[in-house]
């Protein structure tokens, strides 16, 4: 007995899921009907700069919606701002084929399942309401006149007298609402380009829909079997039951304990003033949930007659009932008032005022809906939520008896079962709104994929602050270069060797990476790549493999690069020397073509000019040999220190490498990563070279990473700006920011928010990455076999060279077991 009579009152508890569901039927592919006759539409959005807007910024943004909810304003306009953040396994990667890298991919991915990770999905919704059994009748009468009277009193007095809003059955008029509201919905799309709104139609629609409904289920893309399938029958694909404490949503996959906070509706409940993204930081709690804004817009005369009851009802009891009773008993006015009634009846006089300037407001119904698989992380999450509202000077209250009616009301379309809305300007509700969100990149390299006809992932997965995780996709478009800026010892060598790494999943791909101080030779030797002067100079023929007229031609112009004299260009008559001489060495037999061939068909001057680059000149180490060991492969490291003491040298040396690089383009993804590259932007006709280098990579599926920690030399350079201007940059903290401004303002044209990020960001551990407007801290989390990879000190080299000259045959992979397990020990 006692265990049928818990059951009842579950059951009384219980309440069905249908019922809670506003929606009827799809009328169009972007329309939904609702159930009180109000028509809805939906937008998904990615958002606005979280990161990198500083505060003058989002005060604007909020200005800027303001405006556009001013168009919002009256009575049948009712919208819901949208946040659904979902847990997800987030990591994007492909295959490796080499055993090495193959292993650091198996770690990476395991550590990041250890962790939690979340994706937030945005979305806005507009519905506009049927009209009112009054403004049916006005409308009638203004469509058909005299005859409209007679035709429509009987139907307005029937809905008047049940107390319902006019529901139009004739179709002609429901679609001349489509219509109407069509006008409105139109307009969405230009509130904030920037922030992506995308308008839902059909099965993403419905998706969206099915998603907020089934709060255990994964959103997925949905369509209805027929059109005139009820909704709240079709979705919805979990159970929905209560307790005192918590509800509990079970589906197909799994099942939820959830819980509603909402702000209480007194005054002292908010904050004194609500500024720009005040909900933005509790959108970031390590618990899955739904933020949902929704407001009851009210037309201006009703807004301020709102305000106006409210300042009478402040007036009224300014005084208190026992102040009042006092008054009427002894006859005696009392100077006992509650002040702060005074000051909220000030306020609704500023209100007031408000509107005059601003005519949109409306109710609203902030409410964040917790979900955990268990009741211990629910309470904790609880707990963490409230925390942050307290944090934003809000007195947040966890629904207990109408937590079900709080949850109804993150349904777009559902605004009768919610039961606390507290009155709210056009510009509070603005800075309310989540129109800010962090930018995610794209789990899958779309220009790469278009490229290979296939598939193929991010080139990274990075973690982030807020827990969502950022998809490094390396083109923007159909570009892909970029720049690592950054001081000493703040992790640049880790970071371009990481995507390096992570570059060989591509079918096909080409790594060639132009190395300074061997930071990167264990890597490359470690990933099965090959490491080109690893013991000195390289042996080098400018000559050798030439071919064609396009070679010689680059022949030519190699030549005349070495000889033209410092900031300045040779006269067209030596021009015109060097390319009659590259043609006779084209003659020549293939031994007896190298540089200092070319010194007995040159006039004098220039051949006086050639003597410092061959026999024993000052540069004829670099490109005066019989035979060439530049033999590039799949992946290929190539040491730059030994040229890099001469800047025309490591000029020229740059232009012959790249000449062949370009030989073997063919389509396949290439990566050139060139480390300490600021010699390249010193001089303006190299800078000329390394654009037209640029925009061939571009054209055959190539990207450069330039990495540098030069500052002071970046900051002197004419040519920087050109490059800065890369869409993939990468700035790594900089604790003395303020001393390189100008590279970083002017260079980089970042604002002030940006450097301080950059500023506080945390050293060998994150890096801001500036991409296409937005700004993103990511953390750059590397497993113990990865860093065992990049690591570029005395104790990693020492076990580094006892294992490469042990013979071992899995000397690389006893490598990284030995340097893992030192690792695990020191943790």
């Amino acid at each position: 007995m006692i265990a049928a009579k818990d059951r009842v009152k579950t059951l009384k508890a219980t309440r069905a899921l249908s019922e809670l569901l506003p929606w009827v039927a799809p009328l169009t592919p972007g329309i939904v009907l609702c159930k009180d006759g109000g028509l809805l539409a939906g937008w998904s959005f990615h958002g606005l700069d979280s990161e990198g807007r500083g505060a003058a910024e989002q005060a604007g943004d909020s200005r800027h919606l303001e405006r556009a909810i001013n168009g919002f304003a009256g009575n049948r306009i009712k919208t819901w701002w949208t946040v659904r953040r979902d847990r997800s396994s987030g990591w994007a990667g492909g295959d490796f084929s080499d055993p090495v890298t193959r292993r650091v991919d198996a770690a990476a991915r395991a550590a990041w399942n250890k962790k939690s990770h979340y994706v937030a999905h945005r979305a806005f919704w507009i519905m506009v309401s049927p009209p009112t059994p009054a403004e049916t009748l006005v409308a009638r009468i203004a469509q058909e006149g005299a005859s409209g009277l007679l035709s429509g009193i009987g139907p307005w007095l029937l809905n008047v007298l049940a107390g319902q809003a006019a529901f139009e059955n004739d179709a002609r008029r429901l679609m001349d609402r489509v219509s109407e509201a069509e006008s409105l919905f139109e307009r969405v799309g230009s509130l904030f380009p920037a922030a992506g709104f995308n308008r839902l139609t059909e099965e993403r629609l419905l998706g969206w829909l099915n998603a907020l409904a089934s709060p255990s289920e994964p959103y997925h893309p949905l369509r209805t079997r027929s059109a005139l399938q009820a909704l709240d029958e079709t979705l919805g694909e979990c159970t929905l039951d209560q307790n005192a404490s918590a509800m509990y949503f079970a589906g197909p996959t799994r099942t939820v304990h959830a819980a509603a906070l909402t702000i209480k509706t007194v005054p002292d409940a908010w904050p004194e003033s609500i500024g720009p993204g005040v909900f933005d930081r509790i959108l970031d709690i390590d618990c899955e949930c739904v933020f949902s804004l929704a407001t009851r817009y009210l037309d201006t005369e009703a807004a301020r007659g709102a305000v106006k009851e409210r300042r009478r009802h402040l007036l009224n009891w300014r005084k208190g009932l026992g102040g009042y009773v006092k008054e009427g008993l002894m006859k005696v006015e009392t100077d006992q008032v509650d002040s702060d009634k005074d000051v909220q009846a000030k306020e609704a006089d500023a209100a007031l005022l408000d509107l005059s300037n601003s005519p949109s407001a409306g109710h609203a119904f902030p409410v964040l809906v917790l979900r955990a698989e268990s009741a211990e992380k629910l309470e904790r999450a609880v707990s963490d939520a409230s925390r942050l509202f307290h944090v934003a000077e809000f007195a947040v209250l966890r629904e207990r008896m109408h937590q079900i009616s709080a949850w109804a009301g993150t349904l777009p379309g559902q605004w009768a079962e919610p039961v606390r809305w507290s009155y709210l300007s056009g510009a509070a509700i603005a800075d309310m709104a989540p129109i800010r969100g962090p930018a995610r990149g794209s789990s899958i390299a779309r220009h790469l994929s278009k490229m290979s006809g296939s598939r193929q992932p991010a080139l990274c997965t990075f973690a982030t602050r807020s827990m969502e995780p950022y998809w490094l996709e390396p083109h923007l478009g159909d570009v892909g270069h970029g720049i690592i800026l950054g001081p000493t010892g703040m992790g640049k060598s880790v970071l371009g060797g990481w995507m390096c790494l992570r570059w060989t999943q591509y079918p096909r791909s080409r790594v060639f990476v132009f190395d300074k101080d061997r930071s990167l030779r264990k890597m490359i030797l470690l990933a099965g790549g090959h490491y080109l002067g690893d013991s000195g100079k390289m042996r080098i023929n400018p000559f050798a493999g030439l071919e064609g007229d396009d070679d010689w031609r680059w022949a030519t112009d190699f030549v005349v690069q070495l000889l033209s004299p410092d900031g300045g260009e040779l006269e067209p008559v030596d021009v015109n020397e060097i390319a009659t001489a590259c043609r006779r060495i084209q003659s020549l037999e293939p031994g007896d073509r190298r540089l200092r061939s070319l010194k007995a068909l040159l006039p004098a001057r220039l051949g006086d000019r050639l003597a410092q680059w061959i026999g024993d000149g000052r540069y004829a180490g670099y490109f005066d040999h019989e035979t060439d060991g530049m033999t590039l492969g799949a992946f290929v490291g190539i040491a730059m220190d030994e040229v890099l003491r001469f800047p025309r040298a490591a000029r020229a040396f740059m232009d012959l490498a790249f000449h062949r690089i370009g030989k073997q383009l063919d389509g396949a993804p290439v990566y050139i990563h060139i480390e300490e590259g600021w010699f390249a932007l010193d001089d303006p006709a190299f800078a000329r070279k390394l654009d037209d280098w640029l925009r061939t990579l571009r054209k055959l599926n190539g990207v450069l990473i330039l990495s540098t920690q030069s500052l002071k030399e970046i900051a002197e350079s004419r040519t920087f700006t050109g490059f800065a201007s890369a869409p993939n940059r990468f700035l790594l903290p900089n604790p003395d920011i303020a001393s390189f401004e100008s590279v970083y303002s002017d260079g980089l044209r970042l604002t002030h928010e940006q450097m301080k990020i950059i500023g506080e960001a945390r050293p060998k551990g994150e890096t801001v990455l500036v991409r296409d407007g937005r700004t993103r801290v990511l953390r750059v989390d590397i497993p113990a076999e990865g860093i065992a990879l990049l690591r570029a000190d005395a104790e990693a080299d020492e076990v580094f060279e006892r294992w490469m000259n042990s013979g071992h045959p899995e000397w690389r992979m006893r490598y990284v077991d030995e340097m893992v397990e030192r690792q695990t020990r020191r943790d």
